[in-house]
């Protein structure tokens, strides 16, 4: 991607950062957007980051131990993607406040999806449950990503896993990265517990307002273990009522 024609050849534009008033769309400012479009382009890093290492286990997995037939591991991977700024014709000083990128633009690689298909959402960041119904014909695909959030679970010492799966063709977007609000808690102290407490205190987030607390900690009562996870060697988990938050 050398130029600005080959991007855009390569990739749609999508405006990341927009807000919406009376059914008018209005940008944001220059600075602003930027970091909008940062925070969502360092969130999809992440996540493709912790999927590469899960299909890493899965692989070591397979060369250790014999895959059964009655296995079939999705082949899955996120989009491409990556950050366009368009800067000022001027110099300006880097003080300036309107020192920056003018326009700021996340592009993604387009899922091509037919006509009579649409996309499907396979985990929603509510929940570590599949869904769709067990009749959807991508139904094995939403239980393979609730084994992999299970392994990013554990394998990030029960800080973080990736969530809000959906997609189309074994192509992913739009991810959502959960973590626990330790992880806070270590960069501001303990009475910043979430990332709605972050952005109230006014310091950055982690991962946005996908990032629900709530729904991190319940991760460990309300995942149901499946064959994938069983074929991992993840353990299903034993909890009390009293160590679970309401």
């Amino acid at each position: 991607m050398n130029g600005r024609s080959s991007i855009r050849k390569l990739f749609p534009l999508r405006e990341a950062a927009n807000s919406i008033s009376r059914d008018k769309r209005y940008r944001f400012s220059g600075s602003l957007e930027w970091s909008k479009v940062i925070a969502e382009a360092n969130l999809h890093l992440y996540a493709v980051a912790l999927m590469n290492y899960a299909y890493s286990y899965i692989n070591r997995q397979i060369e250790e131990n014999e895959l059964p037939p009655e296995i079939n591991i999705p082949s899955l991977r996120f989009v491409e993607a990556g950050v366009f700024a368009v800067m000022p014709s001027q110099p300006k000083h880097v003080k300036a406040a309107t020192a920056g990128a003018e326009r700021t633009y996340l592009l993604e690689e387009k899922i091509q999806v037919p006509p009579n298909a649409e996309f499907t959402k396979y985990i929603h960041n509510g929940s570590p449950l599949p869904n769709i119904p067990p009749t959807d014909p991508e139904y094995n695909v939403a239980l393979f990503l609730c084994a992999v959030q299970h392994l990013q679970y554990e394998k990030t010492y029960r800080l973080a896993y990736v969530s809000d799966f959906q997609g189309y063709g074994g192509l992913l977007i739009d991810a959502q990265i959960m973590t626990s609000p330790a992880l806070l808690q270590v960069l501001y102290g303990q009475e910043v517990n979430s990332d709605a407490a972050a952005f109230i205190s006014g310091k950055p987030t982690l991962f946005g307002d996908g990032n629900i607390d709530k729904c991190f900690k319940k991760f460990p009562k309300e995942h149901l273990c499946n064959e994938f996870c069983r074929w991992m060697g993840l353990q299903p988990y034993v909890t009390f009522s009293n160590e679970i938050e309401p």
